[in-house]
């Protein structure tokens, strides 16, 4: 399995296999999210290549992973709670999840790490 950056991964998979997610309704910084799914992914050891960005194509910033094998997409799917959507022509498949509480928890779980809570002042 190689992580390799977005645009590569699109240069050299066409058709690949799209997770993405969007925020719940408190914004956040997806980057750190973005960190810990690629820990998820690596501890996966899937043997797909892959790519994890943020993106910021339309007005609101979009966690997406990509996946060379629909198996990998298919058990980060089921980690974060991903749905099947309508899939666009660029995507062999297409799942969607929101990054709420519940999941953000799963995602730290499977990364094998403790989101710290917010102090109250």
């Amino acid at each position: 399995m190689s992580k390799l950056a977005w645009i590569d991964f699109l240069n050299v998979h066409h058709g690949a296999h799209l997770v993405w997610g969007v925020q719940s309704e408190e914004e956040q910084d997806l980057r750190p999210v973005a960190a810990k799914l690629s820990a998820v992914i690596e501890r996966q050891k899937t043997g797909s290549d892959y790519a994890v960005g943020v993106l910021r194509t339309t007005g609101t910033p979009k966690i997406a992973c990509a996946f060379a094998e629909e198996e990998a997409a298919a058990a980060i799917a089921d980690i974060v709670g991903a749905k099947p959507v309508e899939r666009t022509e660029a995507w062999a498949s297409e799942r969607c999840f929101t990054l709420d509480a519940r999941t953000l928890s799963e995602i730290d779980r499977a990364a094998g790490t403790r989101r710290r809570r917010r102090r109250m002042v």
